[in-house]
């Protein structure tokens, strides 16, 4: 049994491990019941760890990274695990439930809560069962499995919850089944293997960045009839607001005006988008929508558009030089973040409003305004460089 004082216990939880043991033996001395949220964070030498039967619950990122835990018995007097409870345990190779456990139990190295159907956790060597008794992907249930090449998702899944395929950066294809209806945020977040991707008709809800840093994305596509999203020029659209979800770096954005915004994290880690044309039917650039496109070099921004969002284009590491039409307002949060090979950028006076670090890490920035605007003194009070216009 590991040492008791290692293990810091208030209030009947387990809320913290201080030890540095391989293989841990959690005491059964009942001075606790529950694993509370973060309790095991970051151990990352921990490979073995032994659950007593006292314990019930298990709480919220419970294991998260620990990188070395290679396989966990569910006792059967678990009735409550946290999201992500073995989040970033990448050396995860089996994941079993003991028998009697009344909530979850486990099959092909998957954690399924049985009444709901929604898969918990897996690990590197898990299949997704397609007895039906899987119904969802839930919080980051396959998240940094960086040697996972491909999946078959069964049809009796109807969602994947949020960040469930997040890094897996060895990904390179995914069959959506025409049951699902729903992608989490950050679904797809930095499967940077992962060359294309088609939503079925039957998927009527997409999360924020879901396909964001997918840097080798060459197609996105949406089956015919599907009511809510349609694809044009490999761009990714709602089709009721004009609002471009994703695009990738063989994207052209459609000049037909249907894309009326470019939402948040669209080209975000298109790493080897160099230009890209804005037609004049855009009035914003959401949040992060070209952030990290390191090859992006020139951009031209209609004068239809009215407001440039948090963290638009930090880290665009090529980006020269910038022209902001005069109907644009204001500038997000982190705007230019880092974008160190910026020189010059011409910001008019319809410009009101510069957000917090709107051009931090610019080192060799000009900004180039007019005497007595918004943008002048902000120039003259951060120091950076200022031609009058």
């Amino acid at each position: 049994m590991s040492n008791i004082n290692d293990f810091v216990i208030e209030d009947g939880k387990l809320l913290k491990y201080n030890g540095n043991d391989n293989n841990v033996i959690i005491p059964d001395d009942g001075s606790f019941t529950s694993l509370g949220d973060d309790c095991f964070l970051g151990c990352e030498s921990l490979e073995s760890i032994t659950i007593p039967e006292s314990v019930t619950s298990l709480g919220d990122e419970c294991f998260y990274y620990c990188t070395s835990l290679k396989s966990i018995t569910i006792p059967k007097s678990v009735t409550s695990l946290g999201d992500g409870c073995f989040l970033g345990c990448v050396s995860l190779e089996s994941i079993s439930v003991a028998e009697g456990n009344t909530i979850y139990h486990s099959k092909d190295n998957c954690l399924i809560k049985t009444a709901t159907g929604k898969m918990i956790a897996s690990c590197k060597n898990s299949s997704i069962p397609v007895d039906g008794s899987v119904t969802s992907l839930g919080y980051g249930c396959f998240c940094g499995y960086s040697s996972l090449k491909s999946i078959s998702i069964p049809m009796s899944v109807t969602s994947l919850g949020n960040g469930c395929f997040s890094l897996c950066e060895s990904l390179e294809s995914i069959t959506i089944p025409e049951s699902v209806t729903a992608l989490g945020d950050e679904c797809f977040y930095y499967c940077t293997s992962l060359k294309n991707i088609a939503i079925p008709k039957s998927v009527t809800s997409l999360g924020d960045g879901c396909l964001s840093w997918c840097a080798s994305l060459e197609s996105i596509s949406v089956a015919e009839g599907n009511p809510i999203y349609h694809s044009k020029d490999n761009c990714l659209i709602k089709t009721a607001t004009g609002k471009m979800i994703a695009g990738c770096k063989n994207s052209i954005i459609p000049d037909d005006g249907s894309v009326t915004s470019l939402g948040d994290y669209c080209f975000n880690g298109c790493k080897s988008l160099e230009s890209i044309t804005i037609p004049k039917s855009v009035t914003s650039l959401g949040d992060s929508c070209f952030g990290c496109c390191l090859s992006l070099k020139s951009i031209t921004i209609p004068e239809s558009v009215t407001s440039l969002g948090d963290y638009c284009f930090d880290e665009c590491l090529s980006l020269k030089s910038i022209t902001i039409p005069e109907s644009v307002t204001a500038l997000g949060d982190e705007c230019f973040y880092y974008c160190t090979s910026l020189k010059s950028i011409t910001l008019p006076e319809s410009v009101t409003s510069l957000g917090k670090d709107c051009f931090h890490g610019c080192v060799n920035l000009t900004i180039y305004a007019k005497e007595g605007s918004v943008a002048a003194k902000y120039a003259e009070e951060n120091d950076f460089n200022l031609e009058l216009i």
